[in-house]
């Protein structure tokens, strides 16, 4: 795995064999970024509504000690970092390859990861919920059980940072042909269309 900083690196092979990868039909990188912070606000201000509604004398029976309050503060400023990890880590070779890249664009304030060859479809997908299934619906679920306020803030921060993670889960599934690699070249998105796979390695 690679790290950049403000830039993004140059992929010669990629643009020499351009021909043999179709640009997936997706909203400009910026674009997905106000949306997704959209969408993603919206539902985390409505399973909080929700949790608070349903959970209200649970939470707050629910004391919150000052260990808690430097947690939760903790907690805003690592939730973004371990979302990125946890993408890496699902891609090809657990995000330890070379090809595995995580930078920081200050100008747009986003952290990301990417790898730089094509992937399986469902391996994309798969990157793609991982953060919102261990960081959100995992800790939600047990707070539906455990009640904790901290927990169900940090769920739901990163249930709001998810936003941008559920528009592309929705552009990948609809709109890369089943079998295809799928690649990131410069924020953009490519599917294959010579290297297809058996379905039934997908």
């Amino acid at each position: 795995m690679k790290f950049y900083f403000n830039e993004l690196p140059v992929q010669k092979k990629f643009y020499e064999n351009s021909s043999d990868w179709v640009r997936v039909l997706e909203p400009d990188f910026n674009i997905q970024l106000r949306w997704g912070m959209v969408i993603g606000f919206t539902i985390g201000f409505i399973v909080l509504l929700a949790f608070t509604h349903f959970y209200k004398a649970e939470l707050r029976a629910a004391r919150v000690t000052p260990v808690q309050v430097g947690l939760l503060v903790f907690g805003f400023f690592a939730v973004n970092f371990i979302h990125e990890i946890i993408h890496l880590v699902l891609l090809p070779h657990w995000g330890f390859s070379e090809k595995s890249i995580m930078a920081f664009i200050p100008k747009q304030g986003v952290l990301f990861v990417a790898h730089l060859e094509g992937i399986t479809r469902w391996n994309y997908l798969l990157a793609l919920v991982g953060p919102l299934f261990f960081l959100s619906i995992v800790p939600l679920g047990i707070c539906m059980y455990e009640p904790n306020k901290v927990v169900v803030i940090l769920a739901v921060a990163n249930l709001a940072a998810s936003g941008g993670d559920m528009m592309r889960v929705w552009v990948i599934y609809n709109r890369v042909p089943k079998g295809a690699l799928v690649r990131t070249y410069e924020q953009q998105t490519y599917h294959s269309t010579r290297y297809f796979l058996r379905e039934d390695h997908l």
